[in-house]
């Protein structure tokens, strides 16, 4: 059973970038998605944060794009 993202659901969101990031995804892609979710600016935040902490650690290409 999969869960589709809703309103609020930052759970799903976080475990997508995580998925994109840990995917190889280019950051912007990651980014688009991240704005484009349908969350408040301090959750888009703390997923962008999330994001470019795991770009940074290695979970991604390193490309800024």
């Amino acid at each position: 059973m999969s869960v589709t993202p809703t309103a609020g659901n930052f759970s799903w969101y976080r475990d997508d970038v995580k998925d994109q990031i840990q995917g190889g995804e280019p950051f912007s892609e990651v980014e688009e998605s991240i704005e484009l979710a349908n969350l408040s600016t301090d959750e888009k935040a703390a997923l962008w944060l999330l994001a470019f902490s795991m770009r940074d650690l290695g979970g991604g290409d390193g490309r800024a794009n």
